[in-house]
């Protein structure tokens, strides 16, 4: 892969670590937040239980999948400080431009990730 590319790639991995990370913390701000059944009941009561465990439950959720891509794009971007960037972990052949287009943090080439998606199910 020539430098313009990985120029492209960086910049682009970047540019969604800094979504990102508003987004998570954006998602964190909210989660600390009290719901709007809350606020209407006040302070000293309690609202619904079910609806609050589920509301932070789906909060924990969307943290925790947002932080793992957070750690996808800082190992690509710490793959192309080493310049491995665009091999595939497994088989080691170049991940196709295309793959890593659509998915800038891809660690695997399509072939091995359907395999690994094959073997996890």
């Amino acid at each position: 892969m020539n430098a313009a590319h990985l120029s492209t790639f960086r910049k682009e991995l970047l540019e969604l670590k800094s979504r990102l990370d508003s987004e998570v913390a954006n998602l964190e701000q909210e989660a600390q937040q009290p719901t709007a059944a809350q606020t209407a009941l006040g302070s000293d009561t309690q609202s619904d239980p079910g609806a609050s465990a589920s509301e932070e439950a789906v909060a924990r959720t969307l943290l925790g999948a947002e932080a793992g891509t957070l750690a996808e794009i800082n190992g690509a971007l710490d793959r192309i400080d080493r310049g491995c960037y665009g091999k595939c972990e497994e088989c080691g052949a170049m991940i196709a431009q295309t793959r890593l287009t659509a998915l800038p943090y891809a660690r695997a080439c399509s072939r091995c990730a359907k395999r690994s998606e094959t073997l996890v199910t």
